[in-house]
């Protein structure tokens, strides 16, 4: 997934800077203005989907703080 989301940052770049250009020579132009929107909507969404994968890649912590011992952890209680 990491790859994929590099992928999509650098696609996003370059179509980036290819609008700016458009918008250079057609300021008025409403479906660059439309397409500017787009643009911005899919980074948010990109950085969203970044943040969930770092969330998910983050190291599960093996303790939590006190933990009660196996035997009184009040599981398994179907005898």
């Amino acid at each position: 997934m990491d790859t994929s989301l590099y992928e999509i940052r650098k696609d996003l770049s370059r179509a980036l800077a290819e609008l700016h250009e458009a918008q250079q020579s057609y300021p008025d132009d409403p479906t660059l203005h439309a397409i500017d929107s787009l643009q911005s909507a899919v980074e948010r969404l990109t950085g969203v989907l970044e943040e969930i994968q770092a969330f998910f890649a983050l190291p599960v912590p093996t303790t939590t703080g006190p933990q009660p011992v196996a035997s009184g952890s009040g599981h398994r209680h179907h005898r």
